[in-house]
């Protein structure tokens, strides 16, 4: 510490149960208060307390100021307010092998201070995507105009303040189709979307190719029969999730190549019949359909078909003082550019120094081995909600994030009701875990473009999860205790439940089919009896193989 700075404040744990209990109670410290982090924290209030769902959604899509309002009210509502520490920056962690804690420093923005919070276990809830990728303009600084990026949107930048001005939006992904389709629509806007190369686009999924808007309205009818019989709710989110899976199949490389190039037809019509005349012959990617992300187009081509607007295909090549300048040498007047650029995937958001290891030893997250896109090898108590390869192409994040809530509260109640101070995954097992999703990447549809997905835009794909989400519920379902360092107790006691199980199948199948037999059943009636038994069998097997049971 430099002569003369003031050390840091070292706080107490956010918990003070440890003091009021024998028992080994884990405080957690979680770093980052969005969705994952809301979700996570609601789990360790009450184990298994998940989907909190909200019947009186005013709309099947609402904008960001319901949902938000939707999530601030959860934090109030379940008490979670007094344990919020905002307005504060994380600056690093410390695993302190002797006490079994990290010390966690942080910046008080407020007091312009840091200080220190000691945890037994250290979460990192700051999101897949929440670095920006700001990309380098040549000739920014002599720009009279301003740069912004979508991830950075400024608080005073309105509809309405962008009237009567050139707006050139750089990207066609998610963020910037949706302020296209926001900004292209008002008619005192001038607007020019650049994108550098194609996407597919989706139709509603509400009211399909004849809908201007992927959202429709909730009636109040609806809204009150939810608010009556919430299981409703609950139905309708899975039958959701169950369609969105079955989307999955396109991305399989091989077999899903049939179905693939019929919806490539039909979706590719749908888009050259909305396009302008100057993209018709351009609009249809070259790439198989969710080999990228698909993307809602929601007002997209409404608002590049204004006759104010105009959509190009064209890289960004610098900044002029008065526009942009793109790769064929075009200069397109702006007052505005929207860099809709993306994320910086590969951004290491916490450093974290561990027992045996630390984040400051990779370039990137790229070259991080997680297991189960949760745990670190070398770094005990520490995990980590969206880690590599837990993204999906197709679904709901919300559920991919509950799916790693549910796991993480498992492992802490487990450490609780155990006495474990000290958790770590082995290196072995993160290893053998991620060659078996590397394997799993390269029969679907991912490895022939190249985006963010992947480490440098064309390495290994660090991102997605390859599979359904059905499956990777069941992938997470619960921890394999074999595979931790400091689970062993817990793994013997996994191993005898499931041995046990295994035992009843078997007597249970063996006992319904003498009684069967005896009762004079038909031949194939016995045999039917058989057949489940085996197959009843052949899960218990695939469990045990999971929990390397031998």
């Amino acid at each position: 510490m430099p002569d003369g700075a003031t050390p840091p404040t070292r706080l107490p744990p956010f918990t003070a149960a440890q003091t009021l209990n024998s028992k080994f109670i884990p405080s957690v410290l979680i770093v980052g208060a969005g969705i994952g982090g809301i979700t996570l924290a609601l789990d360790l209030d009450e184990a298994g307390l998940t989907n909190w769902i909200n019947s009186q959604w005013t709309e099947t899509h609402p904008d960001h100021r319901e949902i938000q309002r939707y999530w601030a009210d959860i934090v109030r509502t379940q008490g979670l307010t007094n344990r919020l520490r905002l307005q504060h920056d994380y600056i690093k962690a410390e695993w302190d092998a002797a006490q079994n804690v990290y010390h966690v420093t942080l910046r008080d923005l407020v007091n312009d201070k840091e200080v220190v919070y000691d945890c037994n276990v250290l979460v990192c809830a700051t999101g897949a995507f929440s670095e920006p990728n700001r990309i380098p303009l040549e000739g920014e600084d002599a720009f009279e105009g301003k740069v912004v990026h979508a991830a950075r949107w400024p608080r005073d930048m309105s509809v309405e303040s962008l009237r009567d001005k050139n707006v050139v939006v750089v990207g066609n992904g998610c963020s910037g189709v949706q302020i296209i389709g926001t900004l292209g629509l008002d008619p005192r806007i001038k607007m020019t979307a650049l994108a550098r190369g194609q996407q597919w686009f989706m139709p509603s999924s509400n009211g399909g190719i004849k809908a201007s808007r992927n959202s429709a309205p909730n009636s109040e009818q609806l809204r009150a029969i939810r608010a009556r019989w919430p299981i409703l709710q609950r139905l309708h989110r899975w039958i959701f999730l169950a369609l969105a899976d079955q989307r999955f199949y396109y991305q399989w490389a091989k077999s899903g190549e049939k179905a693939r190039k019929k919806i490539e037809r039909d979706i590719g019509a749908w888009m050259v019949a909305r396009a302008p005349p100057n993209l018709k012959d351009k609009i249809v990617p070259n790439f198989p359909f969710q080999a990228k992300r698909y993307i809602f187009e929601d007002g997209y081509f409404a608002a590049i078909n204004q006759p104010q607007n105009r959509a190009v295909y064209g890289r960004i090549a610098g900044l002029t003082p008065t526009g942009v300048l793109t790769d064929d040498n075009e200069e397109i007047p702006a007052d505005v550019v929207v860099l809709s650029t993306g994320y910086a995937a590969d951004h290491i958001d916490m450093q974290v120094d561990g027992e045996n290891d630390s984040t400051r030893n990779y370039d990137g997250k790229g070259d991080l081995v997680y297991y189960h896109g949760i745990a670190l090898p070398g770094m005990p108590n520490y995990y980590t909600m969206m880690g590599n390869n837990f993204l999906v192409n197709h679904s709901s994040v919300t559920e991919v994030l509950e799916i790693q809530a549910s796991y993480i509260t498992q492992v802490l109640v487990a450490m609780r009701d155990n006495n474990i101070p000290k958790l770590e995954v082995k290196k072995a097992a993160a290893k053998a875990y991620d060659n078996h999703i590397a394997a799993q990447l390269e029969l679907t549809t991912w490895p022939l473009v190249n985006n963010y997905w992947r480490k440098g835009g064309s390495g290994r794909i660090f991102t997605h999860y390859p599979g359904p989400i059905s499956q990777q519920w069941w992938d997470n379902a619960w921890p394999v205790w074999a595979d931790y360092t400091g689970g062993e107790k817990l793994a013997r006691r996994q191993k005898i439940r499931k041995i046990l199980f295994a035992l009843l199948l078997l007597v249970g199948g063996t006992v319904g089919g003498a009684k069967l037999w005896a009762a004079g059943a038909p031949q194939s009636l016995v045999s039917a009896g058989g057949e489940v038994a085996q197959w009843l069998v052949g899960v218990v097997s695939q469990i045990a193989q999971r929990l390397h049971l031998k």
